[in-house]
């Protein structure tokens, strides 16, 4: 085992989800309003703006029961395996297999389907780049990365953690984990302290 570990983001870190997130968005409103139009620029655009899936459909059609069914909606359909297979990798597999051979590579990424992430991981090809795979389930009231995080750095004198979100950004410094942040996600992290990267690829080339 390497003394040092870089724990990676799964979602708009290491893929690109933004696709898939729309499509559910876009299936939704469809089925309710078939004529409605927008693109997947304006709904980032929405966005960007820190607003969730949830405000963007109630913006669109300020119903409150319309939002009840959407949550459902985006519940049973966020992890299923036609909608996961939307997403698109951003890494590149060679940094991947130059960076592991100085690091022990971690991934630490929210599935509410643990199986099903699982299964993308390998769809992607992704699993075999990995020393230790850790999906932890969504909780309401606490960031679960937080506890990967800290039992992770129980094991490495050197750790990074590498995320797209002010959650993951959040997680590590409760963890008081070095954290390093990727431009590929639809939020952004203003800390000036917070090393930014354009992208994974970038981030990863200068740990070579």
């Amino acid at each position: 085992m390497s003394n040092r570990a870089i724990v990676l983001d799964l979602d708009d870190t290491l893929i690109d989800t933004k696709g898939r997130h729309f499509r559910i968005v876009d299936d939704f409103i469809k089925q309710q309003n078939p004529s409605f139009s927008h693109t997947l620029q304006s709904y980032l655009d929405f966005r960007k703006n820190g607003k969730n899936n949830l405000l963007y459909v109630e913006s669109i059609f300020g119903n409150s029961i319309i939002s009840d069914r959407f949550s459902e909606f985006w519940t049973e359909n966020i992890e299923s395996k036609n909608y996961l297979e939307l997403d698109t990798r951003i890494v590149d597999f060679h940094l991947l297999n130059t960076v592991r051979k100085t690091h022990d590579l971690i991934l630490c990424s929210l599935r509410s389907k643990i199986h099903a992430g699982v299964a993308q991981l390998k769809y992607l090809g992704l699993a075999d780049y990995f020393k230790e795979i850790c999906f932890v389930k969504h909780l309401s009231e606490s960031n679960p990365k937080i506890e990967s995080l800290k039992k992770i750095k129980s094991k490495y004198a050197s750790l990074i953690f590498i995320g797209d979100s002010y959650s993951d950004f959040e997680a590590a410094q409760i963890a008081r984990v070095e954290f390093s942040f990727v431009s590929t996600g639809i939020y952004a992290v203003s800390n000036s302290k917070v090393e930014k990267y354009k992208n994974v690829n970038v981030l990863l080339n200068s740990l070579k």
